[in-house]
């Protein structure tokens, strides 16, 4: 079974204002560049996680090899 992928369009609302004293509704284009720049953001830090985790994984690997 695909795995459903949530409409997180609206998750950033209260971020929005308080960083910007800007209501979304009044100001979309501002918003969907915020909310696009907040998810950015969060992908590059994940990627960024992710290479560390995989430059890692041949010591981790020669570590438990060496233990057994």
């Amino acid at each position: 079974m695909a795995k459903k992928i949530h409409n997180n369009f609206n998750a950033f609302e209260q971020d929005f204002k308080r960083d910007t004293g800007l209501d979304k509704k009044t100001n979309i284009e501002a918003y969907i560049n915020y909310v696009n720049a907040r998810l950015n953001d969060q992908n590059m830090q994940l990627n960024h996680f992710i290479y560390g985790e995989l430059i890692n994984l041949p010591k981790a690997i020669a570590h438990y090899i060496h233990m057994k």
